[in-house]
């Protein structure tokens, strides 16, 4: 039942470290160790992240749900089989031609979603009438639907936290995510404990409500929309996250050379912690590996 784990044991083989490296790595293991890192939403969580597009729920709280039901059901992911990514390819060539889309899958979901399209004769020049889309968004299976908004959610939290340290702190450690750049504090510096995941019932002060707002703004969506939702077979509901997060029984043994790279001067360790439920191992791997100058 995963909501009897209090938390998660990782054990893991950082590779490729050069031997400079080793102080950097030292030094940041020490910092974690003793001060936590950033609790970010790693980019598991955004694997629905189109580099043009962005989440298909910037289109629905912009109200253009033809184009969030687009991404929602042909949007292709790198891991996908070629015969999937051609598929998808073919119907979206088709798009608004929705009885040539029905004779081109035998995907139920796909089915009923161009049935409905094709009964409201819905047109994508009638950009002004999006209510068929909408429609045809609630026919998704819940689980897709919440996946949607759960990314949403993290993506606007991860840009919260990081907007909100960088208003801290003049030398923040920046790195590169799929979703963005995202920065990492200098230890002992005092945070809040926790932080709101935009949604309904969402509470903040007014720091971070200016700072939402102008993310929100950046996006060109509309203050607010967070605390309701276009759908009405899921909705984001707030919560509390830590903002920090500290492992316990955080080690690094076994420095050795990497096996993997026998041709190379390059060296490997084994990582061993413990995280709470919700945090992500791999976001400490990439504050230990981050080049800081603090």
């Amino acid at each position: 039942n995963p909501n009897r784990i209090v938390a998660n044991q990782f054990e893991l083989i950082v590779r490729s470290i050069q031997p400079a490296e080793l102080t950097q790595l030292q030094h940041n293991f020490n910092s974690i160790k003793d001060f936590g890192f950033t609790n970010y939403f790693d980019s598991q969580r955004f694997s629905t992240f189109d580099r043009i597009d962005g989440l298909p729920a910037f289109a629905l709280y912009k109200g253009d749900y033809e184009s969030c039901l687009k991404q929602m059901l042909l949007g292709v992911f790198r891991r996908e089989k070629s015969h999937t990514k051609d598929r998808k390819a073919n119907l979206l060539k088709l798009w608004g031609n929705w009885s040539a889309c029905l004779n081109q899958t035998d995907i139920k979901t796909e089915q009923k979603v161009f049935e409905l399209l094709l009964r409201n004769n819905a047109s994508s020049a009638k950009t002004q009438y999006q209510e068929p889309f909408r429609q045809a968004l609630e026919l998704l299976p819940f689980e897709e639907l919440l996946m949607m908004l759960s990314a949403f959610q993290a993506y606007l939290w991860n840009q919260l936290v990081s907007d909100y340290i960088q208003s801290k702190v003049s030398n923040s450690a920046c790195f590169k995510t799929r979703s963005g750049i995202l920065a990492f504090p200098p230890p002992k510096i005092d945070l809040a404990n926790e932080l709101s995941l935009p949604g309904e019932g969402e509470v903040y002060s007014s720091e971070f409500r200016q700072l939402l707002d102008q993310i929100l703004n950046h996006l060109q969506l509309p203050p607010n929309c967070t605390q309701t939702t276009p759908l009405k077979k899921a909705t984001m509901n707030s919560y509390l996250r830590p903002i920090t997060i500290i492992p316990t029984d955080f080690s690094i043994v076994d420095i050795q050379d990497d096996d993997l790279a026998p041709n190379q001067t390059k060296l490997k360790a084994k990582l061993s912690f413990n995280l709470p439920k919700g945090a992500y191992g791999t976001m400490l791997v990439k504050r230990l590996t981050v080049r800081s100058r603090f």
